[in-house]
């Protein structure tokens, strides 16, 4: 193990909120001889799910409504993105704890469950942690394993917040990006967005209480998130992950449908000591549902690791055909 005290050359971007001008690497460690054994997920359980809002006061909706997935016609033609593309929503809407959503969605989509006994104290989780940051990892271990050319601005330099929990096992990482939103020009080429516009049925708004003010307000529903518990490598992981559609099918038995969702239900709940509100609304969809929507240029040692690291089981993609 390597302690030298020089400074981290790193992107000034990546040190944006961190105190000093320079950063000193408190250890670098060397990589370890490979070991041939299986290095499987187990013991997958979704523990809960919930879509963010888009309104001014951090709120979500658990369990959440995802995006349903709608065969389409063929051919279809698409136009090409264009406007503002979240690439951190959680960190966007939730900027003062983007793990909260994590806890306070597990919590509440136990209780409805029936599961009142529930402790996520007694799960033991080691690591909470997005699918963002293992895939960031994975893809720096793969290039250092391959001894391929790391890639100066995705996997040679990036950043995640590290923190221990108060309870002095469980680590929390936290994604980092310099940018949480991005304009998409439709010089770009990106058709990912108006995909799965084109190939998805989106939920519709819900109503909620004005704030105390007579009359509602329509809220609708943003990004999907789910919340799995797994262990990989004799860890046990908390795993956090976006959604892009499912396919249309009856919910999971201990939550009600849709159809039998109360006005009562809609009404905004909050926490001591939080900004984050929350609603409850929605249903808990069976893991074998869930679906990634992919377009572009598909390269499966990308797709690959993006799936594995939730479980996610279908996959759909859009293939371009050249015009005669």
């Amino acid at each position: 193990m390597d302690t030298s005290n020089k400074p981290l050359q790193l992107a000034s971007k990546l040190l944006k909120g961190i105190g000093g001008s320079t950063t000193r690497a408190l250890a670098c460690i060397s990589l370890p001889n490979p070991v041939d054994t299986d290095c499987e997920i187990r013991d997958y359980r979704v523990l809960g799910s919930y879509n963010l809002l888009d309104t001014q006061t951090p709120t979500i909706l658990i369990p959440g409504l995802p995006r349903v997935w709608q065969e389409p016609s063929l051919p279809l033609q698409l136009s090409p993105d264009h406007g503002y593309a979240f690439i951190d929503q959680n960190a966007w809407r939730c900027h003062e704890s983007p793990l909260e959503p994590i806890f306070r969605s597990i919590l509440v989509t136990q209780k409805l469950l029936g599961n009142n006994s529930f402790s996520l104290s007694g799960e033991q989780i080691d690591i909470v942690t997005d699918r963002n940051n293992m895939r960031k990892l994975n893809a720096m271990i793969r290039s250092m394993r391959s001894q391929e050319a790391l890639a100066p601005n995705k996997n040679r330099e990036f950043r995640i917040d590290a923190r221990l929990a108060p309870n002095g096992r469980t680590l929390l990482l936290t994604r980092y990006s310099d940018q949480l939103r991005q304009m998409i020009n439709p010089s770009d080429g990106s058709y990912g967005a108006n995909f799965e516009r084109a190939t998805t049925i989106k939920r519709a708004p819900i109503l909620i209480s004005n704030n105390g003010k007579s009359g509602e307000n329509e809220v609708s529903p943003c990004s999907y998130h789910r919340i799995a518990k797994y262990r990989l490598a004799d860890l046990n992981l908390l795993v956090r992950y976006e959604v892009d559609a499912v396919q249309d099918d009856s919910p999971v038995d201990g939550l009600p449908t849709l159809e039998q969702q109360s006005l009562e239900q809609k009404t905004i709940e909050t926490q001591n000591n939080s900004t984050l509100c929350h609603i409850v609304s929605g249903t808990l969809v069976s893991q074998d549902r869930v679906m990634e929507l992919k377009s572009g240029k598909l390269k499966w040692t990308q797709i690959f690791p993006q799936l594995y690291f939730s479980q996610t089981p279908l996959l759909k993609t859009k293939v371009t055909m050249a015009e005669p």
